[in-house]
């Protein structure tokens, strides 16, 4: 931790990790995200700076990468192999070639028992990575879609599902690419 201030810096250990593979501050400084691996397994890791406690987010076979705060810290913008949008801690699986997919994990809920996450990509054949939101409901990824790594846009927008007595709403997301270099 760099001071400003004083211009003093000071060094403090996460144990028990073998590595760390990408991090993200919150608005406030007071918290850290990051993807942390053990044993081979990388889930994301909640940081508070003050206390040094940590609280572990995922916990699960799957890779998770690439966190990134969003809306005002609230929510965290991640990359990951996963094949559903709930986290279990011990998923059935078959063992497919699944390439990460984007997600967003939800701070508010991150002590119940099932977590449930909101899926903005769902594409097993590309591979995305490097999240980030430019306003909300907006994020923009890298993917492979076409075989070179291009940039690509997430829009979120909510569209009518049908009307009876009330109108009905759905969400609704589109991906579109923003470069398509060769």
């Amino acid at each position: 931790i760099y001071t400003l201030e004083d211009k003093t810096l000071i060094e403090k250990d996460i144990r028990d990790l073998d590595k760390i593979l990408d991090f993200d501050y919150s608005d406030d400084g007071k918290k850290m995200v990051f993807s942390g691996v053990v044993g081979g397994q990388s889930d994301l890791y909640l940081l508070d700076l003050n206390s040094q406690s940590r609280k572990q987010l995922t916990d699960d076979i799957f890779d998770d990468v690439d966190p990134v705060f969003i809306d005002n810290s609230s929510r965290i913008l991640f990359a990951s192999n996963r094949s559903s949008d709930t986290i279990y801690k011990k998923p059935e699986i078959n063992f497919v070639d699944h390439k990460n997919d984007i997600f967003i994990y939800d701070l508010k809920h991150m002590d119940h028992t099932y977590k449930f996450l909101e899926q903005i990509t769902q594409t097993p054949d590309d591979n995305e990575t490097k999240p980030f939101s430019i306003e909300k409901n907006t994020y923009i990824f890298l993917s492979d879609k076409n075989g070179i790594t291009n940039r690509f846009i997430s829009e979120k927008d909510s569209v009518i599902s049908h009307i009876d007595t009330t109108i009905h709403y759905r969400m609704s997301i589109v991906n579109s690419p923003q470069t398509n270099y060769v």
